[in-house]
């Protein structure tokens, strides 16, 4: 009777593939659902391209951006950030160099699952203040805050559980008004404006903590 239950329960390797398959996939679905809950705390560098929009585009050419963000997740499928961002835009022909200083706020919700694969795809939007300041230019120099709304997007994929690198993109509505800008009016090519576009393309790291 022993030596029967001995050859009822003993398996060839090849019969143990499944059941190895399957202790290998609940690992993996384990280990990604642990990646969300247990670094929800989001840290993240970029830099890339800032490209002016309309009336920007007629006294600045496309510059250099750089920017951090800090996030926290309250579910694996949606965040809260803090965003700061610099827009380094050069001066087209004699206009001064300017830039733009973005601080803002806002959700995000993540489109895809971790336990499925190791792509993200973040949208994302907010609300701040923007900051245009400019070099001197003919005695005189330009410096105001206004309020701003972004919203973007970003693709990412996960190197470890911690780390991801991505790209992204995010449009920033900047709601000046024609009084206060009477200052790009004097610059050739330039006029006074109410409200202004950028689209800053970057690469960047994320670090989860």
């Amino acid at each position: 009777m022993i030596k029967g239950d001995l050859t009822m329960n003993t398996r060839t390797p090849v019969q143990m593939i499944p059941s190895l398959l399957i202790v290998l996939l609940l690992a993996f679905f384990s280990v990604n659902k642990v990646h969300a809950q247990d670094f929800p705390v989001n840290l993240e560098g970029r830099g890339g391209i800032a490209i002016p929009i309309g009336d920007l585009a007629d006294v600045a050419n496309v510059g250099a951006d750089f920017g951090l963000k800090a996030s926290y997740f309250f579910s694996p499928y949606f965040e809260v950030r803090g965003d700061g961002e610099v827009e380094i835009l050069p001066g087209k022909g004699s206009a001064p160099n300017m830039r733009l200083w973005h601080y803002t706020v806002g959700p995000g919700v993540k489109l895809t699952d971790a336990s499925v694969t190791p792509w993200s795809v973040i949208i994302n939007g907010g609300l701040g203040i923007t900051t245009i300041d400019t070099d001197h230019f003919q005695g005189n120099s330009f410096n105001d805050t206004y309020f701003a709304l972004n919203f973007g997007a970003k693709v990412g994929y996960d190197v470890t559980r911690q780390v991801d690198i991505f790209v992204s993109s995010i449009g920033y509505i900047t709601f000046a008004n024609k009084n206060s800008t009477r200052f790009f009016a004097g610059i050739p090519g330039g006029k006074a404006f109410d409200t202004v576009f950028s689209l800053p393309v970057t690469a960047g790291v994320t670090v989860r903590i």
